[in-house]
Order: structure tokens, then C-alpha cells, then sequence
């Protein structure tokens, strides 16, 4: 994937919103294959939304798209809230798949866990 591959929407407001679409052409149609949606605040880059087509994932897609996102913003911490690892819960193996995916993609622990809107969430971060 390439620059040229993605659309970027800046949206005016006190936070700069930024919605980063991921699409590959492949001969002459264009095939969407999921989406960012991002905060961009100073040094920080929070994605609070990603998401790749279900029939997409497992081809490199996500990583792709993540690190085409730290190479647009190279200077800034890039975060993350996941749902922590919890044997208990519905969707324990989802939530052990997706860590193991940011880890491999390069996001680090921070530590951190918060509680939103009743939802217990775990901070990982991106630097490179």
C-alpha cells in the first residue's frame, strides 16, 4: 500500500477529527477494506475506531494500514483502548487475538486501564 491508496477528511473542530478510509484498487474497480477513525491532538494520535472487512483479515491489511498511519503522523504517540483479556468474558478469545495483533503490529502496554462509561478499556501505545 501507498499514500495514494488512502483518503484522508480533516473536519474542523476544537479537536481535529481525522478519518483515514483504506481502499486497493485492483485493476480497474476500487475494493474498500475498512477504515480509521482518528483524534489528532498535538503529539497524540488516538484511533478510536478500526476496523478491516471481516473477509479481509488475516492478509496483512490491518498491519499494512497501521503502519501507513505512523508513517503519516511519524512524530506522535499513537493510542489505542482495548476491551483488557478477560477469560470470562463472551468474546475472551476476540480480545486475545486482537492484543496479540497490535503487540505484533508494534503498539507497546502502557499500564493503563480505564473504566468508559462503564466499559473497562486498556490503553496500548505506538512510538517509533
Amino acid at each position: 500500500m501507498n499514500k495514494q491508496q488512502w483518503i484522508s477528511i480533516r473536519l474542523d473542530g476544537s479537536v481535529p477529527l481525522e478519518r483515514i478510509s483504506v481502499f486497493l484498487s485492483q485493476k480497474l474497480m476500487v475494493k474498500f477494506l475498512g477504515f480509521f477513525v482518528c483524534a489528532v491532538y498535538e503529539e497524540m494520535v488516538l484511533i478510536d475506531y478500526f476496523a478491516v472487512m471481516p473477509s479481509k483479515r488475516g492478509r496483512g491489511v490491518g498491519s499494512q494500514a497501521l503502519k501507513l498511519l505512523a508513517d503519516i503522523y511519524p512524530e506522535q504517540y499513537i493510542f489505542l483502548e482495548i476491551e483488557p483479556e478477560n477469560e470470562k468474558a463472551s468474546n475472551a478469545l476476540q480480545r486475545i487475538r486482537r492484543k496479540k495483533f497490535y503487540l505484533r503490529c508494534g503498539f507497546q502496554e502502557t499500564g493503563i486501564l480505564w473504566d468508559m462509561y462503564g466499559v473497562s478499556m486498556e490503553v496500548l501505545c505506538y512510538q517509533k
